[in-house]
């Protein structure tokens, strides 16, 4: 989402072209909750640039007041579909 500098040109990307996902990494726990909430979970997926930031990226996710359905698609569900994993 472009570390909070271009969060609202790549929120509006996404709604103009449905084939455009969001990752979290970089960016401020309300713009991704900004991002879910125009977009739904299923548009947005936790990212992290190296490993040391997955605490800190699992941390926001986990308490920007998702509902569950919301957070299981954050957490893994959006990538598995944009990545075509098996279930």
């Amino acid at each position: 989402m472009g570390y909070n500098s271009y969060t609202s040109e790549a929120i509006i990307a996404a709604q103009l072209c449905e084939n455009i996902y969001l990752e979290s990494s970089w960016t401020g726990p309300g713009r991704v909750k900004e991002a879910i909430k125009k977009l739904g979970s299923e548009r947005v997926m936790m990212g992290a640039d190296q490993l040391i930031n997955v605490p800190w990226e699992l941390t926001k996710i986990r308490t920007i007041g998702l509902t569950d359905a919301q957070m299981e698609d954050v957490l893994g569900g959006t990538a598995a579909k944009v990545f075509r994993l098996p279930d």
